[in-house]
């Protein structure tokens, strides 16, 4: 009896630890993305100087974050300081695509944008 009664606590113990993982992981997905983007935008904003930033984009609808950077800085550490800084689970959500140009090319690109979602 005593076994059985052991046996049913640790099956009630793991049952509760295996609902609150699952419900813990539910609100990290049912996240909206605008929250998600923001953090994200945060971390490359920091990262602007240090990795020579010129530009990034957060696309959802291809869910991609591209990163322009100058040719003069590691792609490498970039991904780095890009696994450390930003949390797992906002990560998995996007693919990442980083690319090297001349500083001026990438800033011209960059302007353009801009100037097209202002029409």
């Amino acid at each position: 009896m005593k076994k059985y009664i052991s046996g049913l606590i640790v099956g009630a113990v793991v049952v509760l630890m295996v609902n609150a993982f699952l419900i813990k992981d539910d609100e990290i997905v049912s996240d909206s993305k605008e929250p998600r983007t923001d953090r994200i935008a945060s971390v490359l904003r920091a990262a602007w100087d240090e990795f020579g930033l010129v530009s990034f984009q957060i696309d959802d609808t291809d869910p991609t974050i591209w990163i322009g950077m100058g040719e003069n800085k590691s792609e490498q550490d970039l991904r780095e300081y890009l696994k450390v800084n930003i949390d797992k689970y906002d990560l998995i959500h996007y693919n990442i695509e980083i690319f090297k140009e001349g500083i001026p090319e990438l800033e011209i690109e960059h302007s353009i944008e801009i100037q097209n979602k202002k029409i």
